[in-house]
């Protein structure tokens, strides 16, 4: 209700499309990642080996899925990840 109170100019200034959403994610990982690259956190070889593991463990996920969507056993494979997801 309090939507149907703002103007359309405030509307619009509030509202992101997906697209933009998702290219300003983009940007600020991207950020993120040079500035703790920077820092010595970590290499970028590193992050990218991490980022590996992580598409793998979504691949497997993603064939672990049955055919109603759900996914049985999820997180079996790191149970780590598993608890802080």
């Amino acid at each position: 209700m309090e939507d149907e109170m703002k103007t359309e100019d405030e509307q619009t200034e509030e509202e992101m499309s997906t697209d933009e959403l998702a290219e300003s994610n983009h940007i600020m990982l991207n950020a993120l990642i040079d500035l703790l690259v920077e820092k010595g956190v970590f290499t970028e070889g590193e992050f990218d080996k991490k980022l590996e593991e992580y598409e793998e463990d979504d691949d497997e996920e993603d064939e672990g899925e049955n055919d109603d969507g759900s996914d049985e056993g999820a997180g079996a494979e790191n149970p780590e990840r598993a608890q802080s997801e």
